[in-house]
């Protein structure tokens, strides 16, 4: 009973996504799907950031500048952990049924370039589609 209770009350109460989260779940794809190679680990350079309807209509407004902001965020993490880049990072924003508020999920794809300096792995390595959930907000932080 508890956790039926519990269940409907996280649902009721989850919080909308915010910028961050999506920031941290793109740097932990990047660390999760990087490829090491014999002279460098490459990591994911193209996301694809899945969102709930009504998170989607949250972000509309700033949609812009929150890419070119992860795009950078995607840049600095990839320069700390001295992970190479195949191109600069690219983020896309697409809406998904399925998802519900406070749902987001982070596809990664290594992805390469043409022409030169389009060395290392191949064209297109992709990862998994991997789905985060907010943290509720009051009450019992079990989860």
């Amino acid at each position: 009973m508890e956790s039926l209770v519990e269940g409907v009350f996280g649902r009721a109460f989850r919080k909308q996504v915010h910028p961050v989260e999506i920031a941290k779940g793109l740097t932990k794809q990047m660390d999760e799907n990087r490829m090491v190679s014999v002279s460098r680990t490459y990591a994911p350079n193209d996301f694809t950031i899945h969102l709930s309807k009504p998170d989607a209509e949250s972000i509309q407004g700033y949609q812009s500048a929150l890419r070119d902001e992860l795009i950078q965020y995607a840049s600095t993490h990839a320069r700390s952990k001295s992970y190479h880049l195949m191109t600069p990072p690219r983020v896309r924003f697409v809406t998904e049924d399925s998802l519900g508020f406070g749902e987001f999920g982070v596809t990664a794809k290594l992805t390469g370039g043409t022409g030169r300096g389009a060395e290392g792995p191949p064209e297109d390595t992709s990862g998994q589609t991997r789905i985060f959930r907010t943290e509720k907000t009051g009450g019992d932080s079990r989860g």
